[in-house]
């Protein structure tokens, strides 16, 4: 049939189903969608857009929507006809969340032989929060996004936060969904400029000052070292309150800078307070997780505490590095330790100067006292001597290892020492190579007593590039023990 303002066209009637969260939205009946003969998609008359009032609810996975209406929209994309879908409505996003109306856009887009969906895409899902009810001193307004991925429903975006009516920041926000259940947060900081507030001159200014609340949340959510997307819910129907600041000298925190907060959790089985704190040394660059990062906590009847960092100077000329979890303190559970270092591959306190390498560790516990290090050095050169080609290298290292159990009483100890040297010449007649290596292997326990120890020294090859090498030479006496 010709229409007029759409022209030649065929007029149908179609059953809409959109899908959210793996299962049914809504569904729709449209009567006379027109395709005309060129491959558009137009609706009565031409229109390009129509309102459609809804009433009733659906679920888009754990979140109810109060549908209001639907908007249907017709057009062209980089040349591909389109069905769009606006559906507007209330969005339950918590039981202490205020409802707001949001929108959930779909949209059907004809290319390659067929159509091609896409959504549901939420937008202006506005929020409101407040803590406590009574007198606030944290107040939350949030615009919010919405995501599903393997049926995890999950809004997340921006807004502003609120702290004791005085200080309004920009905040991010996670509220998402488990079964029936819900949970949110948010956290948030307001950097006081590159001079701060001035305190103690020149010792000290206030360069940041951070806040955040949540709900259903574990206590070290609110720390900001854990992203939001991974924070994992608690559902103890209690609230996580957490306040920070980032303090530092006064010439831009380039001295020191130090970035802490305290988080409080009233109820639920992690309830207490952490404190969590992150440093940096000799720096302007303050981003990021610090040099130095560390935590106190306090829940469920224990303490625990941890620090970790890596420190860097004159280019990694000196270095000092504490890997994450090598420093650890508990107490509690009926247990306990307190591991400064541990002596376990990748977990070990190292520091490098210059030519010098360094590990150690040093750990008691309930089963016993135990400490270790080793160090090592290394020296290359490499020049003209006589006016030849010449290098030498010179390694050398020692460790020490020693363990004191409780029950039953034993004691043990490992020492080792080695040491080596090389050198080599070129000479228009040929090149002159030599080595020599040594070391010593002790260990010691009691009880009961018993001593054994080990020596040895290589006198390598001396070679001669024209002649050859003469025989290696080795003495090694041990191992003897007593």
């Amino acid at each position: 049939k010709n229409e007029q303002n759409v022209g030649w066209r065929v007029a149908m009637d179609v059953k809409f189903k959109l899908m959210a969260a793996g299962s049914e939205l809504y569904s729709f009946n449209l009567n006379g969608l027109r395709v005309t003969m060129d491959g558009k998609i137009a609706l009565q008359g031409g229109a390009t857009s129509i309102d459609l009032p809804l009433g009733g609810s659906a679920e888009l996975g754990p979140v109810q929507i109060d549908i209001q209406k639907l908007s249907l929209l017709v057009g062209a994309e980089s040349g591909n006809p389109y069905v769009g879908f606006s559906l507007t409505g209330g969005v339950h996003l918590s039981n202490v969340l205020q409802v707001s109306v949001g929108n959930l856009n779909y949209k059907l887009v004809y290319k390659n032989g067929g159509f091609n969906g896409e959504g549901p895409a939420v937008d202006s899902v506005k929020v409101h929060a407040q803590f406590p009810d009574v007198s606030p001193t944290v107040t939350l307004d949030v615009e919010l996004t919405y995501s599903n991925s393997g049926g995890n429903t999950r809004f997340g975006g921006e807004g502003h936060l609120s702290i004791v009516n005085a200080v309004d920041i920009d905040a991010a926000f996670l509220v998402g969904y488990q079964g029936s259940q819900d949970y949110w947060m948010a956290r948030a900081s307001i950097p006081l400029g590159p001079t701060g507030i001035t305190l103690f001159p020149p010792f000290l200014s206030l360069y940041q000052i951070q806040g955040g609340l949540g709900h259903n949340v574990p206590l070290s959510a609110l720390s900001g070292t854990t992203p939001l997307a991974n924070i994992t819910p608690t559902f103890d129907g209690t609230y996580a309150f957490m306040a920070g600041a980032r303090l530092g000298s006064s010439d831009g925190g380039f001295t020191y800078c130090f970035d802490g907060t305290l988080t409080i959790k009233a109820g639920g089985s992690d309830a207490g307070f952490r404190i969590d704190a992150k440093a940096w040394i000799l720096t302007d660059d303050h981003s990021g997780g610090g040099q130095f990062q560390g935590f106190l906590q306090y829940a469920s009847g224990s303490f625990d505490a941890g620090l970790s960092g890596n420190f860097s100077l004159m280019g990694g000329a000196v270095t000092i590095t504490a890997p994450d979890k090598s420093v650890s303190v508990h107490f509690g559970s009926g247990d306990w330790h307190v591991y400064i270092g541990q002596n376990v591959d990748g977990l070990k306190l190292s520091a490098h100067v210059l030519l010098v390498d360094c590990h150690g560790y040093c750990m008691l516990d309930s089963t016993g006292f135990r400490v270790g290090g080793d160090v090592s050095y290394h020296l290359h050169w490499g020049g003209s001597l006589w006016g030849f080609g010449a290098h030498v290298d010179a390694d050398a290292s020692a460790s020490l290892d020693v363990a004191i159990l409780f029950s039953p009483l034993h004691i043990s100890g490992d020492f080792s020492a080695s040491a080596s040297l090389s050198g080599g010449l070129d000479t228009p007649i040929g090149c002159l190579c030599i080595s020599l290596s040594g070391g010593l292997t002790l260990h010691a326990e009691a009880m009961p007593v018993s001593i054994c120890g080990k020596a040895w020294i290589d006198f390598g090859q001396i070679c001669w590039c024209l002649v050859g090498c003469c025989d290696d030479y080795s003495v090694t006496v041990g191992p003897l023990c007593v």
